[in-house]
């Protein structure tokens, strides 16, 4: 199967606009499906297993979000290393 010039010029301005728009780790924030992916665990293991441990790092709701909790990212994966 091959493809079209016009659809590889769109998947590559695509992948790199992804690339530019990255936020630097010492500062994003993640939510349950980014730890999930991150530990390669289900969603429902990070929700009632370590979200619930009271060593995870602390969550955060952000303002005017209702249930979207997140967490600073580089707190995971210092916690996953055991470096809290």
């Amino acid at each position: 199967m091959s493809m079209k010039k016009e659809d590889l010029e769109h998947m590559t301005d695509a992948i790199i606009k992804a690339l530019r728009t990255q936020v630097p780790i010492e500062v994003d924030l993640w939510g349950p499906d980014e730890i999930a992916a991150y530990l390669k665990v289900s969603r429902r293991t990070v929700a009632e297993r370590y979200a619930a441990r009271p060593d995870f790092p602390k969550c955060y709701r952000l303002p005017g979000e209702k249930g979207q909790l997140r967490w600073k990212a580089k707190e995971i994966m210092a916690w996953a290393e055991g470096k809290d």
